[in-house]
């Protein structure tokens, strides 16, 4: 499964996207967990249990009623929230993964012609990812240019089959501006490709050059050593 996560997303949210790719995949195939709650243990249960009748007993039952009525709250609460993300229940992930879900994108449920469009710009970014002038700034500006690539061919694929479904022989010329949008939305996300293709070409050359001056002083070593055999 292919997941891209717009760069925007704050690390910690990022990391949990990351981790929760198995259940991601189930959730694209319409899967949706029983609700259940994170199991603390009874230890928290006990306190509920003998704390707040412990205080009634020890004091004025009006002035502790609403103090009671809050500690009780707060170990509901409690008990219903996961310590940290190891403790979270299916129900508890599902529903962070569906707060999220406007923050990443699953680059599988391509049409016929999407393919191709990715894989080339995988292939550039792998290629502009791998230099080693790459600085934090270069990183930030290619994951953002990841993400709107991504979030376009989903997109893009997604409407070209709501349109295939839709439009007719009948009535295709008069759909006919819909697609040419399109269309048009397809040669966005070329032209988007192209430049993440054309910055792979520039770091080609550049890691080209890099390993040529590196050689050069060897031609000259081997220079200064063949006139100097011919002049003794």
């Amino acid at each position: 499964m292919d997941l891209v996560v717009d760069p925007r997303t704050p690390e910690a949210q990022t990391r949990f996207l990351r981790e929760s790719t198995a259940m991601l995949e189930r959730m694209r195939r319409g899967w949706m967990p029983a609700r259940t709650h994170p199991d603390h243990g009874s230890a928290p249960y006990l306190v509920l249990l003998f704390v707040p009748p412990g205080l009634l007993l020890m004091g004025d039952l009006t002035l502790l009623l609403p103090f009671v009525l809050f500690v009780t709250v707060v170990i509901l609460a409690f008990c219903a929230v996961p310590w940290n993300e190891g403790q979270m229940t299916d129900y508890a992930r599902y529903e962070r993964l569906r707060v999220l879900a406007g923050h990443y994108v699953l680059v599988d449920d391509l049409d016929a012609d999407s393919p191709r469009l990715w894989s080339r710009a995988r292939a550039a970014l792998a290629v502009a990812r791998g230099s080693t002038a790459l600085d934090a700034d270069g990183e930030l500006a290619l994951s953002h240019l990841e993400w709107q690539i991504a979030r376009l061919l989903t997109r893009l694929s997604a409407l070209r089959a709501e349109h295939a479904q839709l439009v007719t022989p009948e009535i295709e010329e008069v759909a006919r501006p819909l697609t040419s949008v399109l269309e048009r939305s397809r040669a966005g996300v070329e032209a988007r490709v192209a430049c993440l293709e054309r910055v792979a070409e520039a770091e080609r050359i550049r890691a080209w050059l890099e390993r040529l001056s590196t050689a050069v002083p060897r031609y000259k070593e081997l220079l200064d050593d063949a006139i100097d055999y011919q002049g003794r």
